[in-house]
């Protein structure tokens, strides 16, 4: 499906492996560069696999929520980008040869830059890692190996969505179910 063959990728993080998959993309962990102690979640969004320009304002959207919430119980965001993310790969490829490209005067240097189609673009955001997993897993975890949770440990998790949701909804937002991930 996608690569890890773009720039922003290489320079900055180490994809160790895919942890999630979904309809319109996938969830890659990933290690820092700068600090290799660092794990970083890199959600890349098919663009092109989003139903028309409203879906994919809406998931450019996300970007714009996660950025404005600071809540220990919400993943945090870290940064993001959009490109191609090896799209274009074979130079007598149709779709190459319908891309158009700009030209840029900085510098008196002339630069032409590839515009690239809004649909044919692959959204990555970088969102800490959240190294308890999921609350699913966590849960399906515990059913596997036939142990009860302790009830404390339930109102503890209890507690923690509750404020979480609470935060969001203090911040005119509606949850879609993102707030079940755990810290450990």
């Amino acid at each position: 499906m996608f690569r890890h063959s773009n720039a922003q990728i290489r320079s900055s993080y180490t994809p160790l492996r895919t942890i999630g998959r979904g309809t319109f993309g996938r969830c890659v962990l990933v290690r820092s560069k700068t600090d290799m102690s660092q794990l970083y979640v890199i959600k890349e969004i098919d663009l092109s696999k989003l139903k028309n320009a409203k879906n994919r304002m809406e998931a450019r959207r996300e970007v714009e929520l996660l950025k404005q919430l600071n809540w220990p119980g919400i993943v945090k965001f870290v940064e993001s980008w959009e490109d191609h993310n090896g799209l274009i790969t074979n130079k007598s490829n149709n779709f190459v040869n319908s891309l158009q490209y700009s030209t840029s005067q900085d510098n008196d240097q002339p630069e032409r830059k590839l515009v690239l189609p809004q649909e044919y673009r692959v959204l990555n955001i970088v969102t800490e890692y959240m190294d308890g997993g999921d609350l699913y897993a966590i849960i399906q975890n515990q059913r596997r190996i036939g142990i009860l949770f302790k009830e404390d440990q339930i109102l503890d998790w209890f507690v923690q969505l509750c404020l979480s949701i609470k935060y969001i909804h203090d911040h005119r937002i509606l949850h879609r179910g993102n707030v079940d991930t755990i810290r450990n």
